[in-house]
């Protein structure tokens, strides 16, 4: 199950309940006896991106004087408080309940700005982090499920091409990439990311089975062929806090 945007930390409770509905569906508290053999059946969950709402970055605080500021505690602290007890509700603490989640930061959240974006770090997690089905894991991200071959980002580079240039299809962008073979062609020129010298990270070396972006206005997927009979499946993930929509992959 893939999802993005979640949105804590907005200022309404509305992301907040969203998030917390859908964590019932996954674990199987929530839904009729049908959708609770489907959740029973979600082997992992991808939260890609966008965790915190972008109202967390407080970023007039940099031009304030430091003495107005001395006391006051930054908005995405009480956000990252409530996705790890969010996330908790997924661990072995609730044997019942628990799956895989791997955890993808994006634009708003507490990492390094520029492409590739590191893995938060553990320390802000602290309930959730102390159980190994919690994966921290960068942006862009590669697994391998079951052999089944996922890439995705968190949509940073589809977006940045969606503003400069004529597309204005979100999986068109997608398909785009993948067909060039460079998961982020406009950085950086107008998309920051780390000077590599030696090899650029963004170059598609293989094929995946399933390549998707989160933080997109709305839910779209599609199957394109390669020129070699490859056959890939793509899949633009909505901003859950926008759309309360997840993409669920069988």
């Amino acid at each position: 199950l893939r999802a993005t945007g979640r949105g804590l930390g907005g200022g309404s409770g509305g992301a907040l309940l969203g998030t917390q509905l859908l964590v019932d569906v996954v674990t199987g508290q929530l839904g009729a006896e049908g959708a609770q053999r489907c959740a029973a059946q979600i082997c992992r969950v991808v939260l890609a991106g966008n965790l915190l709402s972008r109202n967390t970055q407080n970023r007039d605080s940099i031009n304030k004087a430091k003495y107005l500021t001395k006391k006051t505690q930054a908005a995405s602290v009480e956000a990252m408080k409530m996705l790890d007890e969010i996330l908790l509700q997924l661990s072995p603490l609730c044997p019942q309940t628990s799956v895989p989640v791997d955890v993808m930061p994006g634009e708003f959240d507490p990492t390094n700005y520029t492409l590739p974006q590191q893995p938060l770090h553990r320390c802000m997690l602290p309930l959730s982090s102390a159980y190994s089905t919690l994966q921290l894991v960068t942006n862009p991200y590669q697994a391998d499920v079951d052999g089944v071959r996922f890439l995705g980002t968190s949509g940073q580079n589809v977006s940045d091409i969606f503003k400069y240039s004529s597309m204005d299809d979100y999986l068109e962008i997608l398909e785009c990439t993948l067909r060039v073979g460079h998961l982020s062609p406009t950085a950086p020129d107008t998309l920051g990311c780390y000077p590599f010298y030696e090899s650029d990270p963004f170059i598609l070396s293989e094929c995946p089975h399933v390549y998707f972006c989160g933080n997109t206005p709305r839910f779209q997927c599609k199957t394109v062929t390669g020129p070699a009979g490859q056959r890939v499946l793509l899949v633009a993930v909505p901003a859950f806090s926008a759309t309360q929509t997840a993409g669920l992959g069988n």
